[in-house]
């Protein structure tokens, strides 16, 4: 039989053709409009898809006290690519951002 790998080429470059795919389509994305599979993808891969950060759950967010909760809906994506902001606090706020608006949606709960 000729099998999935022999139409469609090997699995391993249709998983890369997936990611590529998925990675720009969340990265075009508000993290406030985006659901919960591009948010729980880009905590898992930002640091992999922007040269130079560090892993999102480096960070140990929490939002399980009332600060946490409240901070969450304030955030905005506009935080990952602020010129006037450091490296390290467009990555902070970007990874805090994605985390919130995934916890607001049950993602980290």
């Amino acid at each position: 039989s000729s099998g999935i790998n022999a139409e469609y080429g090997d699995d391993d470059r249709q998983k890369q053709n997936l990611t590529i795919r998925t990675d720009n389509a969340c990265l075009e994305e508000d993290h406030s409009s985006m659901g919960t599979d591009c948010l729980n993808h880009l905590y898992q891969n930002y640091h992999d898809l922007v040269p130079g950060w560090q892993r999102c759950e480096d960070y140990n967010f929490t939002v399980t006290d009332d600060y946490g909760k409240r901070y969450c809906k304030f955030l905005y994506t506009d935080r990952c690519d602020d010129d006037s902001l450091s490296e390290n606090k467009k990555n902070k706020g970007c990874c805090r951002s994605v985390h919130c608006h995934g916890y607001l949606k049950g993602l980290f709960a």
